[in-house]
Order: structure tokens, then C-alpha cells, then sequence
């Protein structure tokens, strides 16, 4: 993948789904913690919203959003 920070909803599937191969049997509860703030590219809702697809894609509805600033880009998010 030539710029993965351009496809997020991608990157996120092909990550997420190695680390359930890895902990296949486990017990380990998969949380990950996805990107939501600009660097390279700008991230806004879209980009955060196709990252919770790609988890929810893989059967994971749990997850934090990561901002070093303490921004976050959720209007496309469910409301819960």
C-alpha cells in the first residue's frame, strides 16, 4: 500500500485482522486504539468513522480514539 494514512478503513482491517490470527484462542479481548488526529494527512470524521468500520467489519465494537491533543472527530460516530 503505497500511503496506508490515506486509506485508514484498509490499514485498520489488515492490522486488526493479524492481531486476531495472534490471539486466536487466547481469551485476550481485542481494544484498539485508533488514530484521530492529523499527521501527513488531515483526519476528520470520515477517517475516523471508516477506522470503527473496519473494527465493527471484524466483529470488534470496542475501542478508545487516540488524539494527543485531546480532539476528537466523532459526528459520524453512533451516539450511545
Amino acid at each position: 500500500m503505497p500511503d496506508p494514512a490515506r486509506d485508514p478503513f484498509t490499514i485498520v482491517t489488515r492490522s486488526l485482522e493479524d492481531f486476531q490470527k495472534q490471539t486466536k484462542g487466547t481469551g485476550v479481548e481485542l481494544v484498539p486504539w485508533l488514530q484521530d488526529y492529523s499527521i501527513g494527512i488531515t483526519y476528520d470524521d470520515d477517517e475516523v468513522k471508516a477506522q470503527v468500520d473496519a473494527a465493527a467489519g471484524l466483529g470488534i465494537d470496542s475501542y478508545l480514539l487516540w488524539s494527543p491533543r485531546v480532539r476528537y472527530n466523532a459526528g459520524l460516530l453512533p451516539k450511545i
